[in-house]
């Protein structure tokens, strides 16, 4: 029997089937749609604020980097936490608007910035570099001798920044290479032809002790001289020796727990303090020379010397045979300082130094075998380094580097290093090495530096710190060879531009001078990324002031909120 209405019912149920499916996929398409706009317009908003973030930074670092305030550029007195940047995408109104100091902690270096498109909103947030903590209202271009905001130009992610760079045959790696003029060919390097080269010089608070500020000069618990002329002098565990034009004062196995001061007779005499033997001089005792001292580690019994040595003239010591020799002086201190010239030659294995040595005239280390100093090198006029390896780690010293040449006169300061050197660096160093004149001045030519380096140098770490500090009037010769160098290198000339760094090996690091770069023949030079990378570091290198700054986000404060 046939039943009325089945297929009506079919047909229905295929139609209301049918528009469900239609439904589903219109709808569907619809949140398609809808998503894809919206996605649509918050990438259009974070191309507005990302847009906004480059404007304002081309605004404060070009536009009105002479004449405006932190953070707008738009008055010397700004102070107003908020500004805003209009575009029009396809006709639609978008806004990018930036806020200082968004979570009210005063701190105006985070900056927040809120793209907006069609209701859309994505936020951006961000820290600025600076060595110092900016402020509302801070002007931009402070000006050459103050200025410490933001970050020097020169340091700003270049492989060389200077007057002039000369390239040799055969030199590859890479970095950006910013200078007046450019010669030669190296097509791995991204080349900027300057129109502005302006060197920062290190901030006056972070100049170098003057080595003669280092020196004891008294009192003294217990002064030895032969005031009666009969050749006798009582010395506490030592004796002394004099001839018509010599003294000899022996110190074989005295516990010095005093400061002892040993004078000459008469002017013309010579006078020497020779420390040998099983000798020991505690931490708070002294002992000087008015004229020489010769420390003797050739008897098994050799000194223990933890205080601090003065001669106004020479100290001495050469090594010969003792398998386990005592450590001389005391880290964090002033161990040896002679007026005129320090001696370290080893043969064989020597005592460890610890604490700084001075040596007013020269410091000549020497002899084939290692050396370990746990302090710095420091003198007015030559460091002179040659023989086995030199290690030296400054952590605790207080001085600005490991070897320093300071003067405040017309003079060649002169740095030879022959062997391989390993240097170490605390929070108080600068560089590495460090050339400092004081009292330079632009177009003087008087104080000069000499540097000749011709083995392999490293400095840990190499981040934030120089391998090489020159601050001189004119140079008789900077010539970097013979091993391969870690660490980056600054050097600012007072005469002109002329003066020249001669790089003649490997390099990983950055060169910095307002002078000539002349790169020998099959070198490597590299850019290190790594100063950029650090989030808790706002600055690239420290203490220094003036030259153009720029003021770029700090890598890894980047956030995006959607």
């Amino acid at each position: 029997m046939k039943k009325k209405g089945v297929a009506l019912i079919a047909v229905i149920v295929m139609i209301v089937l049918f528009s469900s499916i239609i439904l589903t996929v219109v709808l569907s398409a619809t949140i398609s749609l809808r998503r894809a706009n919206y996605y649509k317009d918050k990438l259009i908003a974070l191309e507005i604020a990302e847009a906004g973030i480059q404007h304002w930074l081309y605004k404060i670092n070009y536009e009105k980097y002479d004449t405006g305030c932190y953070p707008w550029g738009e008055g010397q007195t700004e102070t107003n936490p908020e500004t805003a940047i209009e575009y029009y995408v396809g006709g639609k109104k978008g806004e990018c608007k930036l806020k200082i100091d968004p979570d009210n902690t005063g701190e105006d270096t985070k900056i927040l910035a809120v793209g907006s498109y069609k209701g859309r909103q994505v936020k951006i947030s961000f820290e600025i570099r600076s060595e110092t903590e900016l402020k509302r209202g801070d002007k931009l271009n402070e000006g050459l001798s103050v200025e410490t905001q933001g970050i020097p130009e020169a340091f700003n992610k270049h492989l060389i920044y200077a007057n002039s760079v000369q390239f040799g045959n055969g030199i590859s790696g890479k970095g950006n290479i910013f200078a007046f003029s450019i010669t030669g060919s190296a097509s791995s390097f991204t080349k900027t032809i300057a129109s502005n080269i302006q060197v920062p010089v290190l901030n006056t608070n972070y100049k170098p002790a003057n080595p003669y500020d280092l020196k004891y000069s008294g009192p003294y618990d217990r002064i030895f001289k032969d005031t009666d002329l009969d050749g006798q002098v009582e010395v506490p565990g030592g004796n002394y020796t004099r001839t018509s034009s010599t003294e000899i004062y022996t110190l074989s196995s005295s516990n010095i727990d005093q400061k002892w001061k040993f004078e000459k007779t008469d002017p013309s005499y010579s006078l020497l303090v020779n420390i040998r033997g099983n000798t020991t001089l505690n931490n708070n005792g002294i002992v000087y020379s008015e004229q020489n001292i010769n420390l003797d580690f050739s008897n098994p019994n050799n000194p223990n010397i933890q205080g601090m040595l003065v001669a106004e003239e020479d100290i001495t010591i050469e090594y010969v045979g003792v398998s386990n020799p005592n450590p001389i002086g005391k880290e964090n201190q002033t161990t040896l300082w002679a007026g005129r010239n320090i001696t370290i030659n080893y043969n064989s294995i020597g005592p460890q130094i610890k604490g700084d040595i001075v040596g007013i005239d020269k410091i000549e280390i020497k002899g084939n075998t290692a050396k370990n100093i746990k302090g710095s090198l420091m003198s007015r006029n030559e460091i002179y380094i040659d023989g086995g390896t030199l290690t030296i780690d400054s952590t605790n010293s207080q001085t600005r580097s490991s070897l320093l040449l300071f003067n405040d006169s017309n003079t060649t300061l002169k740095l030879t290093i022959s062997s391989p050197v390993n240097i170490t660096l605390g929070e108080n160093q600068i560089a590495g090495i460090m050339i400092f004149f004081d009292n330079v001045v632009p177009g003087g030519s008087g104080k000069k530096s000499n540097i000749l380096i011709s083995n392999e140098i490293k400095i840990n770490p190499a981040l934030y710190k120089f391998l090489i500090f020159n601050q001189s009037e004119s140079s008789e010769n900077f010539i970097l060879s013979g091993g391969n160098l870690i660490g980056s290198i600054y050097s600012v000339f007072y005469q002109n531009t002329s003066q020249e760094i001669n790089l003649n090996t490997n390099l990983n690091g950055l060169i910095i001078t307002n002078g000539k770069v002349n790169l020998g023949n099959n070198i490597q030079i590299n850019y290190d990324p790594e100063n950029f990378k650090k989030i808790d570091f706002k600055g690239v290198f420290k203490f220094f002031v003036g030259g153009r700054r720029r003021y770029l986000p700090l890598l890894g404060s980047w956030r995006i909120e959607w």
